[in-house]
């Protein structure tokens, strides 16, 4: 497996996003997304690289010339509008892009990332009621590089 950064696999991850007709990412950083609905726009994201990372069990001697294989998360939230005349049909979209996140982020595993689908972290209507907000959870298995 080809050493990556943490950052170049959340950019990857965001890139492929980004690439969905209509999806943007967050200017905000991405612990903050959902937290104030005035910075929401709909089909906006963020991708978290996640704690705990831990080394894989299988590869504890870590050289630094191949570098370590680690078990990371990585946290995908996603904001999709409710209208209010059309909540249970605009709900029902919100869970169609979250099938369409789920793929496109799975799509960018290649010979140098592995990811699976861990979790469906949330799916949560704001206070106001205009937001569907979701999180989903994401393993991820790479080489970090040591030099």
């Amino acid at each position: 497996m080809a050493a990556l950064t943490v950052a170049a696999i959340r950019q990857r991850v965001a890139t492929a996003l980004e690439a969905l007709a209509g999806w943007t990412e967050s200017g905000f950083a991405p612990t903050r997304f959902g937290r104030d609905a005035n910075q929401l726009v709909h089909r906006s994201f963020s991708v978290e690289p996640s704690t705990p990372a831990s080394p894989l069990s299988a590869d504890r001697r870590q050289r630094r010339s191949r570098g370590v294989e680690l078990v990371s998360p990585l946290v995908v939230r996603f904001a999709h509008r409710l209208r209010a005349d059309a909540q249970v049909s605009d709900y029902d979209a919100a869970l169609a892009d979250e099938a369409v996140a789920i793929k496109t982020v799975l799509s960018v595993a290649r010979t140098d990332l592995h990811l699976t689908l861990d979790n469906i972290d949330a799916r949560e209507v704001s206070p106001d009621g205009a937001w569907f907000l979701g999180s989903l959870r994401f393993t991820v298995i790479h080489t970090l590089a040591l030099e």
